[in-house]
């Protein structure tokens, strides 16, 4: 689980020609390497806390920013509106869940910049909100 500052099971970090992604087979999800086509569409850069769309870079809040890092720690999860707010608020009582929402919303105006793209985040009805699974997400740590 993504806590904020660090990734626990191992994120896609970039390699050379080639990525570590997660594999989502049912039951059996596991790390991978898949060759580098050279098609990233969203570069996070963690230490610098800097995000790229197709190389170009988006400014993001800080809130905007650790959500994006969470939902993009495990591609394909779905993520409670609760628990985004207990990893991204903590223990604030003074947020509700539709804080949750208008984050993601301005959030994906940001990053969402080819309308007849895929969305990178998706919503799950009635859940919460996850990373697509079909977009290239390259994690720079160093």
């Amino acid at each position: 689980l993504y806590t904020g500052t660090e990734w626990a099971e191992g994120p896609a970090w970039s390699g050379v020609g080639r990525y570590l992604v997660w594999s989502d087979i049912p039951n059996n999800r596991q790390l991978r390497w898949i060759e580098d086509d050279g098609r990233v569409d969203l570069t996070i850069d963690t230490l610098k806390r800097q995000v790229f769309v197709q190389d170009q870079e988006v400014n993001l809040t800080k809130k905007e920013f650790d959500i994006l890092v969470l939902l993009a720690s495990r591609p394909g999860q779905v993520f409670t509106r609760e628990h985004i707010l207990d990893v991204i608020w903590h223990d604030d009582a003074s947020v509700s869940d539709r804080t949750v929402d208008v984050h993601i919303g301005r959030l994906r105006e940001k990053i969402n910049v080819h309308p007849d793209h895929p969305p990178y985040i998706e919503t799950v009805r009635g859940v919460g909100y996850r990373c697509n699974t079909g977009i290239v997400v390259k994690v720079v740590a160093d």
